[in-house]
Formats: C-alpha cells, sequence, structure tokens
C-alpha cells in the first residue's frame, strides 16, 4: 500500500515576493528562511524527505494564505506561474508528485478558466482553496464558477482550513472565557509567524 500526502504546501520565488510587499512584519525570520527554503523545494530535498518519512506521493499545492490580500490581476498572475511551476514538478518526478490547482479567487471567472486548463491540460487531481477569501464564504455565488467546473471535469475541491472570519469568531465565541484554539496561519498579511495554538499553552 501507498502512502499518499494531499496537504504538501509549495512556493514561489515570485509568491514570496509579492508576499514581502504586503508584509508589515517578520517576527520570526530565522524560522522564516528555514521555512522558505522548505517550500521552495520541489526537487531533490523534498524527495529526500519524502523518503526519511515513508511517503510514496504527494499531492502539491500552494500554500497560499495571502493571495486574496493582492491586487486580483496580480494574484491571478501568480496563480498561474504557480500552476506552471507545480506542473514542471510534475512532469520532472511523476511518480512522486502530482498538484492541486491554485486559483485565484478574487478573479472568480478566470480563477474557473485557470482551474479547467490546470485539469484538462496539465493533468492535476483538483485544486486547492481556502475557506475564505477576502472575508467572503465559499457560498457566495461569485464562486459558483469554480464549482461548476469542478463538478464538469469531476475532480475533488480541497477546503483548506483557515480560522474563521472576524464576524464569525464574534458570533460563535465572543464572551466565551480563555483562549480560542486557532492557529495563527504562518503566511498572511500581518507577517510570517510560527504555528501557534493559543489553546495549548
Amino acid at each position: 500500500m501507498r502512502t499518499i500526502t494531499l496537504e504538501e504546501h509549495i512556493s514561489t520565488p515570485a509568491f514570496l515576493e509579492a508576499l514581502a510587499r504586503i508584509q508589515t512584519d517578520v517576527s520570526s525570520p530565522d524560522f522564516a528562511r528555514v521555512m522558505h527554503a522548505k517550500l521552495l523545494d520541489i526537487g531533490d530535498g523534498r524527495i529526500a524527505d519524502m523518503d526519511a518519512a515513508g511517503i510514496d506521493m504527494q499531492i502539491l499545492s500552494l500554500a497560499g494564505n495571502g493571495l486574496d490580500k493582492l491586487e486580483p490581476a496580480t494574484a491571478t498572475a501568480l496563480a498561474r506561474d504557480t500552476n506552471d511551476r507545480l506542473a514542471a514538478a510534475v512532469r520532472a518526478h511523476p511518480d512522486r508528485f502530482a498538484a492541486f490547482a491554485t486559483l485565484a479567487l478574487l478573479e472568480p471567472e478566470k480563477a474557473a478558466v485557470e482551474f479547467e486548463r490546470c485539469v484538462g491540460q496539465l493533468g492535476f487531481k483538483g485544486a486547492l482553496v481556502n475557506g475564505t477569501t477576502n472575508g467572503l464564504l465559499l457560498d457566495d455565488k461569485r464562486f459558483t464558477p469554480i464549482f461548476e467546473i469542478a463538478q464538469a471535469l469531476d475532480v475533488p475541491i480541497y477546503l483548506h482550513p483557515a480560522s474563521p472570519p472576524g464576524p464569525v469568531q464574534q458570533a460563535y465565541y465572543d464572551g466565551l472565557p480563555g483562549p480560542l484554539g486557532f492557529f495563527s496561519p504562518p503566511l498572511v498579511g500581518d507577517g510570517m509567524r510560527r504555528w501557534e495554538c493559543t489553546a495549548c499553552d
């Protein structure tokens, strides 16, 4: 039996550069350097780590927190560039890597076209999207084209977990005693941070 892991993130130089322009704080620069090096490696180093961990195949996807904080046209261009890089990694190591499409949901119609390209031309297995985009939940009607493509192509959309948006947190958790058990994401507009579970202290 093969071990195939799904949430295996990568990054790209262009994406990290774009994020750096909108981040106001990098509180752990040493951690960031190590993390970035790991995210950028979609070759021999990653495969060596996979071998050491007994992983036969990874389904690669962008560590994309922050994509929805960029200008829509920039996010769309970065998504396409990321998908081309993912496709190159899969072509180089087809027995070790497959990929989920990166979609810039700030421009849903263009994201749907890119989704179709990724599955139809690049052979991707589906797409990975965050649970919210710029504060909007995925049941917003503007995202319908994404799900129509998934249905037409019969491929999955992997919903990446994230902290609930502010209004949802307030509605559900305001007034409760003690810290909430949400994780601080490592790649967001307010800076690169370590994963921290506020309920684990």
